[in-house]
């Protein structure tokens, strides 16, 4: 509110006031009382002393024209009225209110002697109700207005004053009310209407509040105050542009208003133009170094641009000049929340609550800075202490969310699964998004509740199929529930799920990786050759690609080998070695490999020898009739003149095993395999010659 000013008391003539009073009275049909009468002499000196006082008070020589008022009231006791009022008017330009009242309430009871209808009460009842109201008894003060009024009941400066006082009290209604009831008398009353526009301001009515100062405007365009009041008016009505104009004028037609300049800077700032909020502040400042408000609005506008370090600053300063200012702590506690200091930061928001334990703000954002800290304790790894911040911020704000998500993260990380389970939950009933879902479902995922584990992950999915923000986490989302399957051996879903995570996040070595190694699981060696060898185009150092990769290709390799495409089983047995070098069986089943394709060769030009079927022919016979040595001898004979006669080899085995002479039996199967992979009939008795020697093993 601005400084209030009140006008001089208006002084009277005691002849001129006597004579209207009596006529007063004598339209009543009554007279006034006649006060004691002193000596001529008395009278005389007392008016003289009178008089000098009153000319000692308007030179502001306040002690003599006390001085001299007293030496009149002691020679005119009883008819002391104006001398009383000139020492009760002294004394209040002195500051001395008790003393002044005194003087006043005595001169009110002089007074008396002239009755009601005496024209001076209502200006004394007014003079004390100023007295009062400047020493903050606006009770009295409104009381002595309300006399005042009924003596005079057109008395424009009682309305206007009690106005000021209701004001005080904050009793709005009638405040407007004796405004009002000022302009009625005084239409051109300047003054009334302004501070009715600050009534209204602050009742909230900006419309009346506009029109008000508007008013005040036309009668007194002069006033710096009045287009500041408009201006703030304009302002929290939302109309910046006008704001500006009206706050502006007012530093036309007063340069060092300080105020102007503070509150344009904050019209400034909220149309963006921070630098020209900065300027004005600086000024105010410049103007007024102990403007509290001004440093905390700069250092708004410092947070807003980014310069954290210069908001910090600010909000000290106005810290120092108000420390009592909840809103310049919780200010700097946010900067130092936007540093990362949130020790600093969870400091002064502390004591913002401890000055304002209402400021809702403040708690929500000291759990923020709990939240923030908690984060820096986690990403060191100490999650005891995350967790106790996590806590505190939960503590601060039961709804909060996020809090309840990060402590499960904690949780998490230090292998507490079901407490992180129990605050994702937390966080999903609150904000039920695709994150917590996800993170419970890993949660699941690491507890082996496979089956809780899709669920989650399958519900993050459904949440957001296709947000272009989180394809990452979605593509993570696949990922995991793909290694879910995988690890219950559901192989197809497990490649589903891979190849949707592969189209979300396209280069992806591990999702290559993993649908390669399930493929590779199934057997399916050229999907799994070929997504393994994109994981490594991926990421050349995929070591685990790497070795699966070398694994498919042997595994190939072996696949071909047994369909007899030796030359392609020989390209894969050298992939094999090209990838890992030191793995030795794949050297040697290479080299089957290059025998098996140099017989092939042979068998396919070189004709069959006669003398060999001939002999096979013999060994089969003796076979036939149990002569089992003569068919191995006959066997033999007919394998020396052909070494890649398949069948004499398994009909020699069959010699062999049925004599008992189990190794020479498996070397011979092994033979006929070697010739012919796909030679069912071999491996099977191969297998039972094994199983018929493990029988008759030694114990």
């Amino acid at each position: 509110m601005k400084e209030i000013r009140f006008g001089k008391f208006e002084r009277f003539d005691p002849d001129a006031e006597r004579e209207e009073a009596g006529k007063e009275a004598k339209q009543r049909g009554t007279a006034p009382q006649q006060m004691p009468q002193q000596s001529d002499k008395d009278e005389n000196d007392a008016r003289s002393y009178y008089d000098r006082g009153a000319a000692y008070y308007k030179n502001g020589d306040y002690d003599n024209a006390v001085t001299d008022y007293t030496e009149a009231i002691e020679l005119s006791l009883d008819d002391a009225y104006h001398a009383y009022l000139g020492r009760a008017e002294t004394y209040s330009a002195k500051g001395d209110h008790d003393s002044a009242i005194s003087d006043f309430t005595q001169a009110i009871h002089l007074n008396s002697y002239y009755g009601a209808a005496y024209l001076g009460l209502a200006e004394t009842y007014y003079n004390r109700g100023v007295v009062y109201y400047d020493e903050g008894n606006y009770d009295d003060a409104i009381a002595d207005y309300t006399k005042a009024i009924e003596l005079n009941p057109d008395f424009v400066n009682a309305y206007y004053n009690r106005g000021e006082a209701y004001h005080n009290i904050e009793d709005y209604d009638n405040a407007i009310a004796d405004y009002s009831q000022a302009i009625r008398l005084k239409p051109d009353y300047a003054d009334a209407y302004s501070w009715r526009g600050l009534v209204y301001f602050v009742k909230e009515d900006y419309a009346n509040a506009v029109a008000d100062y508007t008013q005040a405007i036309e009668l007194s365009p002069n006033d710096a105050d009045v287009y500041s009041g408009r201006g703030l008016a304009y302002y929290d009505k939302g109309e910046c542009a006008n704001a500006i104009a009206d706050l502006t004028q007012a530093i036309e037609l007063s340069p060092n208003f300080a105020g102007a300049y503070a509150w344009r800077g904050r019209a400034y700032g909220d149309i963006e133009d921070y630098d020209s909020a900065v300027v004005d502040y600086t000024k105010a400042i410049e103007l007024n170094p102990n403007y509290a408000y001004a440093y905390f609005w700069r250092g708004k506008v410092y947070y807003t641009k980014g310069d954290y370090s210069k908001a910090i600053s600010d909000y000290t300063k106005a810290i120092k000049l108000n420390p009592n200012d909840a809103n310049a702590y919780f200010g700097r506690g946010y900067a130092y929340y936007a540093k990362e200091d949130y020790n600093n930061a969870i400091s002064d928001l502390v004591q913002a609550i401890e000055l304002n334990p209402d400021y809702t703000d403040a708690y929500f954002s000291l759990a923020n800075a709990y939240v923030g800290r908690g984060e820096v304790y986690r990403d060191i790894e100490n999650y005891d202490n995350a967790i106790a911040d996590y806590t505190q911020a939960i503590r601060m704000n039961p709804d909060f969310a996020i809090a309840y998500f990060w402590r499960g993260a904690a949780y998490r990380a230090k292998g507490d699964y079901d407490n992180a389970i129990a605050d994702y939950t937390q966080a999903i009933k609150l904000k039920p998004d695709d994150a917590a879902y996800f993170w419970r479902g890993r949660a699941y995922y690491d507890k082996e509740d496979y089956d809780s584990a899709i669920t989650d992950l399958t519900q993050a999915i459904t949440l957001n199929p296709d947000y272009v923000i989180v394809y990452s986490r979605l593509a993570s989302a696949y990922h995991r529930r793909g290694a879910v399957y995988h690890a219950r051996g559901d192989y197809s879903n497990a490649i589903s799920d891979y190849t949707q995570a592969i189209k979300l996040k396209s280069n992806d070595a591990d999702a290559y990786f993993n649908r390669g190694y399930t493929y590779y699981v199934k057997e399916d060696y050229d999907n799994a050759i070929s997504d393994l060898v994109q994981a490594i185009e991926l990421n050349p150092d995929h070591a685990k690609a790497c070795f699966w990769l070398a694994n498919a290709y042997r595994r190939r390799g072996e696949t071909y080998y047994k369909k007899g495409d030796y030359n392609r089983a020989i390209a894969d047995y050298t992939k094999t070695i090209e990838l890992n070098p030191d793995y030795t069986i794949v050297y040697h089943k290479r080299e089957l490999a290059y025998q098996a394709k140099d017989r092939r060769t042979r068998a396919n030009t070189v004709k069959p020898n006669p003398d060999a079927i001939a002999y096979y022919k013999r060994g089969e016979t003796n076979l036939r009739e149990f002569d089992f040595d003569n068919a191995i001898a006959n066997f033999t004979q007919a394998i020396k003149l052909n070494a890649d006669f398949a069948d004499a080899y398994s009909l020699r085995a069959r010699s062999y095993f049925a004599k008992g002479n189990y190794d020479c039996a498996i070397s011979d199967l092994n033979q006929v395999i070697l010739l012919e992979p796909n030679n069912a009939k071999a491996h099977a008795l191969l297998r039972q010659v094994y199983q018929r020697k493990d029988d008759y093993a030694p114990l």
